[in-house]
């Protein structure tokens, strides 16, 4: 698996697929995972989604497979296909707030914002925000700042950038 994103994260997508399929072959739940990235990134978006599908459908509570399922699903213009994964991510141990996020997200590409927002609305509370990964809480950071600004509530959306200036200032300094 180790060998598998070193060879994605050297553009080596076609090797990185071989070892996804080796490792399905050997019934490892994260030969679904890499097989996907390696067609996403040989821009078989629509192959990715079927080896997904085949993924959850094999071992269904591996969130991080529902939640790609819903990504790939989102940028191919499945909203609904995406939002019925990202629902499904959620029942499993999953990190909640990386699924708010993207749940969110898909959620705003349909122009539904106030479900956008409650979809996010978790990850403002208990600290959730502080305790996600830096690059993430600036992507949710400029969601809900997009989100309220779609409504016209540009003093609330600053209010609300100001009071996460900690969280900003994290994330820009892990860049």
């Amino acid at each position: 698996m180790a060998r598998a994103f070193d060879l994605l994260d050297r553009n080596n997508a076609p090797e990185a697929l071989k070892i996804g399929r080796q490792l399905e072959n050997e019934r490892f739940s994260g030969g679904f995972e890499i097989q996907a990235l390696a067609l996403a990134d040989l821009h078989r978006r629509s192959d990715a989604i079927e080896v997904l599908e085949r993924g959850v459908a094999t071992v269904p509570d591996i969130w991080l497979l529902w939640q790609l399922l819903g990504n790939y699903r989102s940028d191919s213009g499945d909203i609904e296909g995406a939002i019925s994964a990202y629902l499904r991510a959620y029942t499993a141990d999953c990190d909640a707030v990386s699924v708010a996020y993207n749940h969110a997200n898909a959620l705003a590409r349909a122009e539904r914002w106030a479900e956008a927002k409650a979809s996010l609305a978790p990850v403002f509370e208990n600290g959730a925000l502080l305790q996600a990964d830096a690059q993430l809480a600036l992507y949710i950071i400029n969601l809900q700042e997009d989100l309220l600004r779609i409504e016209g509530r540009d003093e609330e959306a600053d209010n609300f950038v100001e009071a996460n200036a900690f969280v900003i200032a994290r994330a820009s300094k892990n860049r």
